[in-house]
């Protein structure tokens, strides 16, 4: 393979003949444009053979850079594809693990038993200490026991009068207060 051009020779500057070989011309059998011609066909077809090199330079340089570009171009889609199929694994084994996970809890999480259908449900409430025991209990003050017995509870859900007898309060009927 010839030696690699760096330069277009096609930029290359036609040499001035008559004034570099005029010795030549002057001394041989030639006329003015005969002479010329004959001293610069050499030359032209040099030039005309770097010209050709240069040109299937030049195309080998674009065929490699496309072959290079494809191959880089082939180099990221199987990347892509890679990551894509990474992404799909990680997913499915995350998946997995959330569909164990439920499973697990499942399995730990209590049976809930039948309802027996001939039994009725239960209508007596649960006895509440008074709400002035509760009050004293979140003071951390003292309060008898009396309050948290069946008797005491008994007592504070018959009188569970929050409010005394002779007071007042507001409240509204259909946007109008009332006392």
């Amino acid at each position: 393979m010839a030696a690699r051009l760096l330069i277009d020779p096609s930029l290359n500057v036609v040499p001035d003949f008559a004034t570099e070989y005029a010795d030549v011309i002057a001394t041989g059998n030639f006329t003015g444009e005969a002479a010329l011609a004959a001293v610069r066909a050499p030359w032209d077809a040099k030039q005309a053979l770097l010209t050709a090199q240069w040109q299937q330079q030049t195309e080998d340089d674009q065929a490699a850079a496309e072959i290079a570009r494809l191959e880089a171009e082939q180099a990221e889609q199987e990347k892509q594809q890679r990551e894509v199929e990474r992404e799909l694994q990680t997913q499915a084994l995350k998946d997995r693990e959330a569909e164990e996970e439920k499973r697990e809890k499942e399995k730990k999480r209590p049976k809930i038993n039948s309802l027996a259908d001939d039994r009725a449900a239960p209508t007596d409430s649960i006895a509440r200490p008074s709400p002035y025991a509760i009050e004293r209990l979140k003071q951390l003050r003292y309060v008898p026991l009396h309050y948290f017995t069946v008797e005491g509870c008994d007592e504070a859900a018959h009188n569970n009068d929050f409010l005394a007898k002779d007071t007042f309060t507001i409240s509204t009927d259909d946007d109008v207060l009332l006392l």
